[in-house]
């Protein structure tokens, strides 16, 4: 983690200073340049640009590179270069403005990055050149020592062929008519590594194929990233993500019936926050919302003994492979959050089925795992829709939060 993260903060500065020196001929009061200055350095980002990092610059086991303070609680250096970068970007908008070179403003943004490096370096401290990492093969005997390696070397030899970020697909959900089901998008102005050959890429499907391709992934033990509205119905202290958390009708004698496509097209809601499926519930029987129970983190009964079937526990596993529930089937999904130990004390989350059809808007699954015509779409990346930089399906990247 720690590892990804420093690369990270330095690709990620340099990316935005790029891009500055690219819109810097439509001065510092464009909505380019305002959006760009909004976040200089988050923390947030996508599936693609998670690839890019892993992809040019490897991984690290975090026991040999673990979190410091500032890698735990970044907010302290995330202002210390949003500052220092934003001082940057007035730097190349005067070079611009003096008629300077893009020879010139290489230069320039050389030097700046020299001291992004020292402040990221001394805030996170210097990953170690080298890997040294013992493993037990599947099935094998025995131990495997692998010494010396390169983060990129550990990445693409031992990571890689188990877990390849790169083949894997951010599927959204974007009601907004002009961006029909099967449409390619991609958002300006979005990335983390100049020039990346793992370009953010979307293609937009309806909530019920979001639905299949999670469950069917959980069904095979594989968890799913996804981005979502995480503040919306949220009952923090129960870990719960339900529509019906708050009565806002019974109570205020309002009700709140903006669809999801207004929600989107007039800011009330947008990706803020990314986490991790690891379970879905099939109850015996249809359960009433008010008696809705977080999902425990204790391992649970074999179904045959609770009623119950909870998919991604170790005692509901069966040797033959299992087929996915229906989706109808599936009241509640298990969701694996970032925030330490909330709700039931597991640091996870439930959330149940009518939920996610509102406010979940992607999920990161393998090309393989896609349906025939969505993976050929994927394929030809052709007529790609271009979407403005401030186009809420870019949010999850810039660490934005709205109630």
């Amino acid at each position: 983690q720690a590892h990804v993260f420093y690369w990270d903060k330095l690709e990620r500065a340099n990316w935005f200073l790029h891009s500055v020196w690219d819109s810097a001929g439509e001065g510092a009061d464009s909505r380019v340049m305002q959006h760009l200055l909004s976040s200089p350095s988050e923390d947030g980002g996508q599936w693609a640009m998670l690839t890019a990092i892993i992809e040019k610059h490897g991984l690290m086991p975090k026991s040999q590179f673990p979190d410091l303070v500032h890698g735990r609680a970044s907010a302290t250096l995330n202002g210390a270069l949003n500052a220092k970068l934003r001082e940057f970007a007035g730097s190349l908008v005067s070079l611009k403005k003096d008629g300077g070179s893009d020879a010139d403003a290489q230069g320039m943004i050389g030097g700046m990055m020299g001291v992004v490096h020292r402040t990221v370096t001394t805030c996170l401290g210097r990953p170690p050149a080298v890997v040294d990492f013992e493993y037990r093969p599947q099935g094998g005997k025995g131990l495997v020592c692998a010494r010396g390696m390169t983060p990129l070397a550990f990445y693409r030899d031992i990571v890689k062929p188990c877990f390849d970020f790169s083949a894997y697909v951010s599927v959204v959900h974007d009601p907004r008519p002009e961006h029909p089901v099967g449409s390619i998008m991609t958002v300006a102005k979005l990335g983390s590594v100049v020039a990346s050959p793992f370009p953010v890429r979307y293609i937009n499907a309806t909530p019920r194929t979001l639905k299949e391709l999670v469950i069917g992934c959980l069904t095979d033990d594989i968890p799913v990233w996804f981005g979502c509205d995480v503040g919306k119905s949220l009952h923090r202290a129960r870990g719960v993500l339900s529509l019906a958390n708050y009565d806002f009708a019974g109570v205020l004698g309002v009700c709140r019936c903006m669809s999801k496509e207004d929600r989107i097209r007039y800011k009330h809601s947008l990706m803020t926050h990314a986490m991790t499926f690891s379970g879905y519930h099939v109850p015996s029987s249809a359960t009433s919302m008010a008696d809705f129970v977080p999902a425990s983190s204790a391992k649970k009964a074999p179904a045959a003994a609770s009623g119950d079937a909870e998919a991604g526990d170790d005692a509901a596993a069966s040797e033959d492979k299992a087929s996915p529930p229906a989706v109808d089937d599936v009241s509640r999904f298990r969701v694996d959050n970032s925030w330490g130990n909330k709700g039931d004390g597991s640091g996870r989350l439930s959330m149940t089925s009518a939920w996610f059809d509102e406010y979940v808007y992607q999920i990161a699954v393998h090309k393989d795992r896609l349906p025939a015509d969505m993976r050929a779409l994927v394929e030809a990346d052709a007529d790609v829709i271009v979407l403005p930089p401030w186009d809420p399906l870019g949010a999850l990247a810039e660490g934005t939060s709205l109630c």
